[in-house]
Parts: C-alpha cells; sequence; structure tokens
C-alpha cells in the first residue's frame, strides 16, 4: 500500500470516529449552530489528528491524540476544562469499548493473526465503521448521557475532585489497554486483562451510583425552600394565637355550663383539653417563639413535636441575646444549609435516643463572639468514635446509614468561614454545636 493511500485511508477512519465524537459532545452539551460550522470543525479536527496518526508511533500518538482533542474541544467550542475533559474522555471512553468488542467477536471468528488483518485496508475501514455504528448504537441507547450524568452529578461530595480522579482512572485504563495490544503479548492475556479493567470500571460505576442515589436520597428529605420555612413559623404563630383564642372559648363554654349546675361529663371533658393537649402544644410553641425567625424557628419546632409525640424528654435554653439576634442579614441560601444541618443534628439524636430507656435531648442557642451557637445534645449507648465521624457514610447504625453526616460535611465544606462545626463528648453524652458567624 503506497504511502499517500494509507494516508488517505488514516484521514477516511479518522473523520468516522470524530463525526462520532461530534455528534457525542453535542448530544451531552449542545454547540451546534449550523452545518458549515460542524463541517469545518469536522474538518480540521479530523486533518489534525491524521497528522498526529501519521507522525506518531503507538502509545504516544494515542495520548496526543486525546490532548489534541481537549484542546479543541475547549478553545474552539466550550471554554470550560472540566466539561471538556469529561465530554472528550465519553467519547473515547465509547470508541474504546466498540473496539474492544471487536477484538473479542473477531477473536471467536478468525483464529489468524488478528493484527495482520486489521493491517489490509478494507478491513481496517470495515473496522472503523464498525466502531461508529456500535458508539453510534450505544449513545441512542443512553449509555452516554448515563456515564455524563455519573462524571457530573448534581450533587456530587466532592465536585471539584471526582470527576478529575474518574477521568484519570479511566485514561490510565485506555492508555494501558492500547500499550498492551502493541507489545505482541498473547491474546488471551490482553483479553483477561482488558475484562479484569473493564469489571474494575463497571464496579466503580455501580458504587458511586449508588453513594449518589442514597445521598441525594439524604439530601431530598432535608430539602425545602426559606420561603417555606418562613411560611411555616407565620403558621406556628397563627396557629399559637388560634389555641389561646380556642383555650378562651373553652373556659368560657365550661363557666356557663358551671353556672346551670349541670352537664359535669362535659366540663371534665373541656378541663381534660384546657389542662392537657391545648397546654402541651402552647408550651412548645412558647418555647420556640423565642427562636429567631427565617426558618431556624420551624426546624426545631417540627422537630420538637416529633419529640413529644416520641416520648422523648427535651429541654429547650434559648439566651435572651438570642431573642434580640436577627438572621435577616444572613443569605437565605446559608440559612438553609443550617436548616439541613440541624435537622440531621436532630434527627440523628431522636434515633440514638429513641429505643433507650432514658430519652434525653437538649437544644441549647446562644451567642458568643459574633456566632450564633447551637449546641444539640443527646445522650447515647454503645461506642461512637468521634474522629470518624467526619468520615463519609460513618455510622453506628449498620449498613445504609451515615448519608446525613455525608450532607452535613459537604455543606460545611461548602460555607469554610461562615459555619463551624464542633463535637464533644462526656460519659455518655454526646454534643453537636453548630456555629453560624453573624
Amino acid at each position: 500500500m503506497m504511502e499517500i493511500e494509507q494516508v488517505i485511508i488514516c484521514f477516511i477512519c479518522t473523520g468516522l470516529l470524530i463525526v462520532f465524537s461530534l455528534f457525542c459532545w453535542n448530544k451531552l452539551e449542545p454547540f451546534y449552530k449550523n452545518k458549515k460550522q460542524v463541517f469545518l470543525l469536522w474538518l480540521i479536527l479530523s486533518i489534525i489528528i491524521t497528522i498526529v496518526n501519521s507522525l506518531f508511533l503507538n502509545p504516544y500518538k494515542t495520548i496526543i491524540s486525546f490532548i489534541v482533542l481537549i484542546s479543541f474541544s475547549y478553545f474552539i467550542i466550550y471554554r470550560q476544562i472540566k466539561k471538556t475533559i469529561i465530554l472528550v474522555l465519553i467519547s473515547q471512553l465509547i470508541i474504546f469499548i466498540s473496539e474492544f468488542s471487536f477484538a473479542i467477536i473477531s477473536s471467536l471468528l478468525y483464529k489468524g493473526d488478528i493484527q495482520q488483518l486489521t493491517q489490509q485496508s478494507l478491513v481496517f475501514i470495515g473496522l472503523n465503521i464498525y466502531i461508529m455504528i456500535l458508539s453510534f448504537v450505544l449513545s441512542k441507547l443512553g449509555f452516554a448521557k448515563l456515564l455524563y450524568d455519573w462524571f457530573t452529578p448534581q450533587k456530587s461530595t466532592n465536585k471539584d475532585k471526582d470527576p478529575l480522579i474518574y477521568s484519570f482512572i479511566i485514561v490510565t485504563i485506555m492508555i494501558v489497554a492500547t500499550i498492551e495490544t502493541y507489545m505482541n503479548l498473547p491474546f488471551t492475556v490482553v483479553v483477561i486483562t482488558n475484562t479484569i479493567m473493564a469489571a474494575f470500571f463497571i464496579g466503580i460505576i455501580i458504587a458511586s451510583k449508588k453513594l449518589k442515589e442514597n445521598y441525594e436520597k439524604i439530601n431530598s428529605k432535608y430539602e425545602t425552600s426559606i420561603n417555606s420555612l418562613k411560611e411555616y413559623e407565620v403558621m406556628i404563630d397563627k396557629f399559637r394565637v388560634d389555641t389561646h383564642e380556642n383555650k378562651n372559648e373553652f373556659l368560657t363554654i365550661r363557666n356557663m355550663i358551671k353556672d346551670s349546675n349541670d352537664h359535669d361529663l362535659i366540663i371534665k371533658y373541656i378541663d381534660k383539653l384546657v389542662d392537657n393537649k391545648i397546654k402541651d402544644n402552647d408550651k412548645i410553641m412558647k418555647q420556640t417563639a423565642k427562636i429567631p425567625s427565617g426558618g431556624l424557628r420551624a426546624t426545631i419546632y417540627s422537630k420538637l413535636c416529633l419529640m413529644d409525640k416520641l416520648k422523648i424528654k427535651y429541654k429547650l435554653n434559648i439566651s435572651r441575646e438570642v431573642r434580640t439576634t436577627d438572621l435577616i442579614n444572613l443569605d437565605e441560601e446559608l440559612i438553609l444549609k443550617v436548616c439541613k444541618i440541624l435537622g440531621v443534628f436532630l434527627d440523628n439524636a431522636i434515633e440514638a435516643v429513641k429505643d433507650l430507656k432514658k430519652k434525653t435531648i437538649s437544644i441549647e442557642i446562644y451567642t458568643i463572639d459574633n456566632y450564633l451557637c447551637v449546641d444539640i445534645t443527646n445522650n447515647f449507648k454503645g461506642n461512637l468514635d468521634i474522629k470518624k465521624i467526619t468520615e463519609t457514610k460513618y455510622s453506628t447504625k449498620g449498613t445504609g446509614h451515615g448519608y446525613g453526616l455525608t450532607l452535613v460535611n459537604k455543606l460545611l465544606n461548602e460555607e469554610k468561614g461562615k459555619l463551624e462545626n464542633e463535637k464533644s463528648i462526656v460519659k455518655d453524652m454526646f454534643t453537636q454545636t453548630l456555629k453560624i458567624k453573624n
């Protein structure tokens, strides 16, 4: 085969794979404006990659081609390095999977030297047509979208580092697979090695997807809005006023019945309502009325109602300075994060005591050194490693728990300098302190 023919064939095969790459990028992050623009992008990129393939040998041309694709996509299309790396990585990974499937199928059907077979012009072109078609099929079936969602989770526990770590892992797998192909290793060794790497990659996807689903599940539990919390606080205040008015009405009815010296049973029933139910609800509302509004009051009120329902003994202490604290100057997103964190702390405290004979939870709110501090203390039974609490998925409740603390750690990392968390254990009492900078 003449050298010019090799270049032409290389250009044709490269162009086929570039067609898929541009299609894949546009499907995940649309950039398409007009056909002339797309054709020009395809032509320039195909020429550049063809030159790279003609000048360099494997594995260098694989690495250089990857760099060229990233640079081209970054400077010409997206201008966002993380997005660019992820898109290029996904398109090349799908191409790699398609090529690997060809190696497996051909090894089953053809008993000769596959490398020599692919050096034939028609076979080489057919191989690249097969790779392009299978890549399109995988993308149409949603595989590209699945990978993209995996690389770019909406709620990542480590959103800046994870995509780069995953990219490094997958690029390493691709490079190793390319190198071993050109080391003349026995085909069985190559297939086994690639199968192991593929299994490793699939394992990473499954594990991270499960972590993502559990994390988003716990995050959605505490997801709300400041407006909703403020509306809830207005409802609490209205309910407190209505309860007081209802109490007065019951007392009026009681006095009317008493004056008639009749209906003793009704009097006893009304006494029970006034002295017990209304009194208990009014107590919680009066206690939480001292908490600054803005979302914090609604969060604590709802958890106190849950404690009361579960017959958990609780104490709420609020310093006088807190009663004059105004949260209106704080960013609403920050307040929402505070409510989420305290919701997790209170839920964990309730979970820790609900099955104990002695159920004790105390909430203390105070100010110190320009910080609004909220202490949540509960008794516990068993071992609690305070050093491991900041670790992802740490829990004393067994497998499948601990995602609440994962959410807390993420929110604290996002608001460094504004939110601080301190922990302490004294005998059988565990305290979480959230410090909010005013």
